[in-house]
């Protein structure tokens, strides 16, 4: 019995540490934006500038800090830029009870953005985030002005999804651990976790703002979780349609990207579509916003300037 309320107490004093984490992580890092109602959700983004709308996407595990502590004032000193938490990550709502799959998003971020007014938008997708973009383009593209996928993750993999990303469908352990667990976890894995996105390059010092805390919390978990296992069989429903995708699409990868190999995704694709363009950057790895920040507001221009040619 002691050994019991030993156990009960050591869980307890986790879920408390926990909680308190989370309010501390959610004062600490406040919206940045506004929001706007999408099928009853609330969606966090950050509008700025004028001109072509040019709307950005974090990946995986992401928060818009991705675009605003990179690229975002750039693209808005020329253009509408517009970037966005998705749902379930940074501040934004998610759909309960819903499997919120990179087509659904996609219809998310469609009625977002017609709300804001926003017409003929130019996406801009980080890693997993290419698979919304595909699907939005696959299904509204006359209503887009272009792709530009950085690190696109674009292709299924064959692979098991892992583990830790099964965990948070468990019932009552899979809440347990997460609500328990996951901070600690997060705060002694956290670095090691950040060197290995970056990899092979160091983590450049504009990332030191970036909010990690919020990554921990178990509603952003749970929502990333579900992402990663809903990842391929999305792609595998549209990828048959990437060659009637008629937009100027412009492809951003590392050579050296160790998260999404570039021969497996950008570079496929690139085959599959000879109309697209391809950048490869030498050396780069998978966070090209933080690392080749150059790189992505060239890769914007360039597919603003191909569209204004069709």
């Amino acid at each position: 019995m002691i050994a019991i309320a030993a156990i009960a107490a050591f869980f307890a004093g986790l879920f408390v540490y926990s909680e308190t984490a989370h309010h501390q992580a959610e004062a600490a890092y406040p919206p940045l934006g506004r929001f706007v109602e999408s099928r009853g959700l609330r969606l966090h983004y950050l509008d700025k500038g004028t001109g072509p709308a040019v709307v950005m996407l974090h990946g995986s595990n992401g928060v818009m800090q991705v675009f605003t502590d990179t690229v975002f004032d750039r693209v808005a000193a020329k253009h509408r830029a517009l970037v966005f938490d998705r749902p379930g990550f940074g501040h934004s709502e998610r759909p309960n009870g819903t499997v919120t799959t990179p087509a659904l998003q996609a219809e998310l971020l469609r009625e977002a953005l017609n709300r804001l007014g926003v017409e003929k938008p130019l996406l801009v997708a980080h890693s997993w985030s290419a698979a919304l973009a595909l699907n939005y383009a696959v299904a509204h593209g006359d209503e887009l002005a272009g792709l530009v996928l950085l690190s696109g993750y674009v292709y299924p993999s064959a692979n098991p999804v892992g583990l830790m990303y099964r965990v948070p469908q468990w019932p009552l352990v899979g809440e347990l651990l997460m609500n328990t667990i996951l901070v600690p976890a997060g705060q002694v894995l956290g670095e090691s976790y950040v060197q290995s996105a970056f990899a092979p390059e160091p983590v450049p010092a504009s990332f030191a703002n970036y909010p990690v805390a919020l990554t921990l919390r178990a509603s952003h978990y749970r929502a990333n979780s579900e992402d990663i296992r809903e990842l391929s069989p999305s792609l595998r429903a549209i990828e048959a349609r990437y060659r009637d995708i008629d937009l100027p699409i412009v492809l951003v990868t590392g050579d050296a990207d160790p998260v999404v190999l570039p021969e497996r995704h950008s570079l496929r694709l690139h085959a599959e579509l000879p109309a697209s363009r391809l950048i490869v950057l030498t050396g780069a790895g998978h966070m090209i916003p933080y690392t080749r920040p150059d790189a992505v507001v060239d890769a914007i221009d360039l597919a603003l300037q191909l569209g204004k040619k069709n």
